[in-house]
């Protein structure tokens, strides 16, 4: 099953292997992210879609949910990770303040790992906090989370702005 999640940037596709916290390697594929954007984005709808499945996400207002909106469109192979996250490598590393970071998270929240650097969306609340350095909460499933749930394999994320 695949997930796209894409946004309207300008630029050329690069594709990076990197590897998730679990050990693997999930890959993105995206653009090259535009200048970094001094744009609010709070507020900000996107559509990430999985397979046939699309929903919709609203983003905070930081500086990586900045970042990252500069940066769409961008689909990325997600895995499974602890039954309660699908998780991917994002191909350029994003801005994460030391002020924004968290250790906890909730279901429907899609999040920013720096170390990946990666990209997170929790569907279930289940299991410990994320450990240090921590993530960057980007924004907020507003509907369909569970079509994270029940992916075996892979599944190929795309995420664009809302038109």
């Amino acid at each position: 099953m695949s997930l796209t999640l894409a946004v309207a940037a300008c630029g050329t596709d690069t594709t990076q292997d990197n590897a998730s916290p679990s050990g693997g390697k999930p890959s993105a594929t995206t653009r090259a992210p535009s200048p970094a954007s001094t744009e609010r984005v709070n507020g900000l709808k996107v559509s990430l879609r999985i397979g046939d499945t699309t929903t919709h996400a609203t983003l905070a207002d930081n500086a990586t949910s900045r970042a990252f909106a500069a940066s769409l469109p961008v689909t990325v192979e997600m895995g499974d990770m602890l039954g309660r996250e699908l998780y991917g490598a994002l191909p350029e590393p994003l801005p994460a303040a030391e002020k924004d970071r968290q250790t906890d998270y909730q279901a429907g929240q899609l999040v920013y790992w720096p170390p990946g650097p990666g990209l997170a969306v929790y569907y279930k609340h289940a299991g410990p906090p994320v450990p240090a350095p921590g993530m960057v909460a980007l924004g907020t499933i507003d509907e369909g989370q569970d079509a994270f749930t029940g992916h075996d394999g892979t599944a190929e994320v795309t995420i664009d702005r809302t038109r």
